[in-house]
């Protein structure tokens, strides 16, 4: 991200970094509130995070275009590669774009810019039907619910 910022000056950038390395070309804290994360968030352009579900829901209240850089357990960012499941699985989404190492970061933040403006809803307001069903099935009926195609 910092290398981004670097090659672009004249984009204002915010971090939240938590113990990461203290960038050169950017604003950034360690951490910020709930407050001035829901502040930052409304006044940014696009986000760019973690393939954490949190994010993902924040950018999509918002009305925000993503990019998610998920953590990996054999970097030891995280415990398992929960977040690199997380990405795959909105891969090919309108308003959220993907970048699977530090390699592929800068394309996908020019391409997320590329697209600011244009409509797209990133997460469904309501579950889809057939979710629902499975769940209401094993509501009713226990462990025996049906199997279905997990679309």
């Amino acid at each position: 991200m910092d290398r981004w910022a670097a090659a672009r000056p004249d984009v204002e950038m915010f971090a939240q970094i938590g113990g990461g390395d203290e960038p050169r070309h950017m604003r950034w804290a360690r951490s910020v509130t709930p407050a001035e994360f829901a502040d930052l968030v409304a006044r940014s352009t696009i986000i760019v995070a973690h393939a954490g579900m949190g994010s993902i829901i924040s950018a999509a209240e918002a009305g925000k275009t993503i990019v998610l850089l998920p953590r990996f357990a054999s970097l030891k960012e995280h415990t398992t590669d929960h977040q690199v499941h997380t990405a795959k699985r909105f891969m090919n989404r309108p308003g959220i774009h993907i970048a699977m190492n530090d390699d592929e970061l800068a394309e996908a933040i020019d391409a997320a810019m590329a697209s600011v403006g244009a409509t797209h809803q990133l997460l469904p307001r309501t579950a889809p039907d057939a979710f629902v069903a499975r769940i209401r099935a094993v509501l009713l009926n226990g462990a025996s619910a049906p199997q279905t195609n997990r679309s």
